[in-house]
This record gives structure tokens, sequence and C-alpha cells, in this order.
């Protein structure tokens, strides 16, 4: 992303258990092959040694990571978690397979997002294959890292790497290996070299642009900057498909210091592969002579096209967006600079309201069980554990005295801490993320107060305004002063 520290940031493949996601960091991690047809089984093997197969002359040890973290067995599957895939790990000398369900995203994340697990002394020995986990959509989706040296030391399971039991033996040298991400597009496979990708992203509803251009779809937001979306099948093939399905992804590369995306098809995983092995592409012609670099040629499958990605990122229908873009971000930023811009959460509480994002930690789903405490206020629903964390629940409509909510909405919990304490405010939804100026900021107008509790009068003294309509400002800190202050029954209760 624009402005980004690269050498603070970190590339995993992330894989799924059912709803369990594991990701493995990319240096790691050599390739996503398919499940073999054989595999020789191992005698006395533990539950979880699959067996082993040969991998270009290479022995791996395939491992079943459901059965190695006790989760269940699927009861049912489905079209699309039938797609098993083994993700090849490599330290050193040292392979093995670890078999998913499936394949689910490559993540570039900063080292900031990433929590690592830490061991008492006598525990290290048996520390387990988890190292930590990254915290990503403001703690709404939590994925956990596995360490590949605790995999590659688990009991029972044989190893094998290229070294020769003879010592006469002439060792070549390794040829330098690359690894690449494939994806499906417009019918063709074909492959991104995974150092020219950022991430990639499930498909999500593209905005409109300003920029007329055939192969540009749109634009999207992701955590704060925008980028054009281009179609990757009609800017290589000319193919005019604009449907997308729950497979098709968005691949998000770094052209200059702005970020564009292609939406492809699907993804299917990682290949290694080495330059000599390269087919040339001479047979083809026009653009796609220009743009790809060569072919990887896999048996039983569907040769893979590799991108020329230097060259793609050089062409007009690449740079104009991109440029179009990195203007526009440039202005925006201006305009944020200038007018002191605070970025809030618009939250429905019988009304719509903002309140401030800096108050609030993080975002998550109301809790199925919430301990109550004995004595406490009408507004107090209870108590629960968040990793390990006491988090005390707060019923907002009942703070306010707006009375209970009759509609069937997803309520949140948003988090905050109050003098060391979490509390988790309970809101019957949050609608969008905003930004507002100062300027945008006024006296809340009588009119506009009708009706309202004495809480809600004492508290929200400003209302946002731009031209859609108004929005009440509510200081978190005012809302923390009467949790903890706030007698029992202090507030009347008006209608929703």
């Amino acid at each position: 992303m624009p402005g980004s520290n690269i050498s603070n940031e970190a590339i995993y493949g992330s894989f799924l258990l059912g709803n369990t996601e594991l990701a493995i960091n990319a240096h790691e991690l050599q390739e996503v092959v398919n499940l073999p047809d054989e595999m020789e089984k191992v005698p006395l093997a533990p539950d979880y040694l699959m067996g082993v197969f040969s991998l270009r002359e290479s022995i791996v040890p395939v491992i079943n990571m459901r059965a190695l973290l006790q989760q269940p067995e699927l009861e049912s599957v489905d079209d699309e978690a039938a797609k098993d895939c083994i993700a090849i790990i490599r330290v050193g000398d040292n392979r093995m397979g670890l078999l998913f369900d499936r394949t689910s995203e490559v993540l570039r994340v900063g080292r900031e997002t990433i929590d690592q697990f830490s061991y008492t002394e006598g525990a290290q020995a048996q520390r387990g294959p988890v190292q930590g986990v990254i915290s990503l959509d403001q703690g709404q989706r939590l994925v956990q890292v596995l360490e590949p040296l605790v995999l590659l030391g688990l009991p029972g399971v044989p190893l094998s790497g290229s070294e020769s039991g003879d010592s006469t033996a002439v060792r070549k040298p390794p040829r330098a290996r690359r690894r690449c991400i494939t994806f499906g597009s417009g019918g063709n496979r074909y492959g991104f070299r995974i150092d020219a990708v950022s991430e990639i992203i499930p498909m999500r509803e593209i905005g409109p642009t300003g920029l007329v251009s055939e192969t540009c779809m749109g634009r999207i937001e992701l955590r704060g900057t925008v980028m054009p979306i281009l179609n990757f099948a009609r800017l290589l093939d000319g193919v005019c498909e604009e449907k997308s399905t729950d497979q098709s992804r968005i691949i998000i590369a770094r052209v200059g210091n702005q970020p564009v995306g292609f939406k492809v098809d699907y993804v299917e995983g990682i290949i290694e592969y080495a330059d000599d092995e390269l087919q040339s592409l001479l047979q083809f012609s026009g653009s796609s002579k220009v743009l790809l670099a060569g072919c990887i040629v896999e048996e039983d499958a569907t040769d893979i096209c590799l991108i020329d990605h230097e060259k793609l990122y050089a062409i007009p229908e690449v740079l104009a967006p991109a440029e179009a873009s990195n203007f526009s971000d440039e202005f925006a930023e201006a305009r944020r600079q200038n007018s002191r811009t605070v970025t809030s959460l618009v939250v429905s509480l019988g009304f719509e309201f903002v309140l401030p994002v800096s108050d609030i930690s993080e975002i998550i789903d109301c809790p199925e069980v919430v301990s109550p405490i004995s004595g406490a206020p009408d507004y107090i629903e209870g108590i629960f554990n968040l990793r390990k964390k006491v988090v005390t629940v707060v019923d907002m409509r009942a703070l306010y005295g707006i009375g209970k909510c009759t509609n069937d909405l997803d309520p949140k919990l948003l988090i905050a801490d109050c003098d060391g304490s979490l509390i988790g405010l309970r809101v019957d939804g949050v609608k969008d993320i905003v930004k507002i100026s100062k300027d945008q900021l006024h006296d809340t107008p009588s009119s506009l107060m009708r009706g309202w509790s004495t809480a809600c009068h004492e508290d929200i003294k400003q209302v946002w305004m731009e031209d859609t309509g108004v929005l009440p400002l509510l200081p978190l800190e005012m809302a923390m002063r009467r949790v903890s202050s706030a007698p029992v029954g202090s507030v009347e209760v008006i209608a929703a």
C-alpha cells in the first residue's frame, strides 16, 4: 500500500480446516499441490501421518492436519470443501506435506498484527504447532500461525532431504527456485510470482470510477486506500465475461506506489519452479507474447502461463487506472490533513449516531453466554471471557433509556478500555465507517432532542452534519463515565 513499510510486513499463505483458518509464512511454504492418488503407508506410524509420496524425486511425508489438531472429520462434504490440498513446507533440506480442506488467501500483514505465543521454560519442549495469531478486520478474523520447525519435529514422522549418504558423491549446486501464485482467468491458467503479489482477497462489491476503460471494472476501498480493479481476462485475452462467483478473487499488486487489483475467476495455490524449467512461448502472438514470461508444464494438468509482471504493470491499461487513483489519493490525503478528520463509526441504537473509532479496540459478535452479576445495575448484562480477559457487557439501550430492540438485527459489542477494565458496549449494529472533519460538527439543535432521555440530553452535545443528514455524536468517555458512576434506575425509558 502507499507509504507502507515493506520490511515490516510478512507474507503468509492461509488454509482452512472447516471454519478454522491457519497460516504458514511464505518463506517456509514451498508450494501447494493436489492430494496424490496414491501414498505409501508407513508401518507403526502415528494416526496423523497419512503416508509418504514422491514429489520431483523427493520423498514427502503427509500430515493429516485434522488428526494432528484433533478437529472432527467433516460429516458432509460439498463441492467447494472437497478440494483437499497439500501445503508443502520446507526448512533447509527437509520437506513435509500438510493436508488441509482447501486454500484460503495470500495475506501480506504488518508484523504488529501478529501476536506471538510464548511458553514457560519447562513447556518449551511440549509447545504446540501454533506459534501465534494474526488479528485481522479489527479482531473479527483470527488466523492461527503454524510453526514449521515444530511440525518437522513431530514424533514418528520420517524426514528425507536431498543430502546423499555417500560422502564421495559429487553434489550439484542447488538450482535457484521461485514460487508463484496460480490462478484461473478466462478459461486459462496463469501464474504470478509470489513476490509480485501484495495479497489476495475475496471478491467484493466494486464501486464506480470516473475513468473510462474497457478493462477497469471500478474501484474498491481496502483499509482506507482506494484502488482500481481490472478484469484480468479482458486485459489479457479480451474476454468480456463480468460474472463473479464465490470462487472469484482479487489479486492485489503494487504498480509504482499504488495498489491495483486484478479480478480473476479463482486462485489455486502456490507452486515452485526453476527458470530453466520455463518453456518458450514463441507460438503466441500479439500482447500475450509480450506479457508472458514462459510456460510451466505440469503432468496431467493444463499448462500454466507465467506472467511477466514488470511488463504487465508497464502497459497503459494498467498504468492509467493506477495513476488516476494515485492522484485521487493525494487529493484525498490533502483534504484529510487540511480538515483534521476523525475516523468514526456509524452505530445503530434505535437511532443512528457516530462514535470515534480510536476509542474502540475491536468490534465482535455478541457472545452466546453472558454470566449475570448479582446486584448490578440494569444496564449491566453480565460478564464473559474474551481471550482470557473478563469483559463487562453494557446494554447501551438500557444505559441511555431507549427501550428494548424489537427488530431482528445483528447486534455487536464495541470493546473499549475503561480505567484498565474491558467494557463491551452492546449496540444494534455497526453501519459504516466515516471521516468527520471539525467543521462538520455543530451544537445539537433543540428540535432533534425532542423525546430524548435525560441521559441523551446530558451526553450528546454535538451532531455531525453532512449532505445526507444529521447524526448525533456520542463521546465514548461520557458513556464510560456513566457506566462507572450512574446509580441503578437513573435513566428514564423512552420509545425506540
